[in-house]
């Protein structure tokens, strides 16, 4: 719990000094794994399509996110973000970044290995329970 309490901690004081409030932070940690439609983007965020286009549209009044047409469907639209966005996130995360990386830099290749196991099984066990609490009522993690 420490260690959820301290990355949502930094996520928020990141967001603070961007300006940014939580939506728009974590539409933008979802546009860091690449371009994005609008659609998946708000069922990410936990907001309405029309909710979801005014955030977009703030943030790319801020020059953060950029519209596009899909290349494969012109009809659809895709949301990237832009380089200024990338680079005003990188000044605030990169210290993290370098930081773990000099900590992962001292582990031998066998503890870095456990090490990932024990991330992709407990990133794992976090999603199996998130989505059991999403579930509705009566589906999931009912204990009788």
């Amino acid at each position: 719990m420490q260690w959820q309490d301290a990355t949502q901690r930094f996520d928020q004081a990141v967001g603070h000094r961007l300006g940014l409030n939580p939506a728009e932070r974590r539409c933008l940690a979802m546009l860091a794994h690449g371009s994005q439609p609008p659609s998946v983007l708000a069922a990410g965020v936990g907001l309405t399509r029309s909710a979801m286009t005014a955030l977009l549209d703030r943030l790319a009044g801020r020059g953060l996110v950029e519209r596009q047409r899909s290349a494969r469907d012109r009809r659809q639209i895709q949301v990237r973000a832009t380089d200024r966005a990338r680079s005003e996130v990188m000044v605030l995360y990169q210290p993290l970044a370098e930081g773990g990386a000099a900590l992962l830099a001292r582990r031998s290749p066998a503890e870095l290995k456990t090490i990932l196991a024990f991330i992709e099984e407990t990133l794992a066990l976090q999603t199996q329970v998130t989505e059991n609490l999403e579930a509705p009522t009566g589906q999931a993690g009912e204990h009788g």
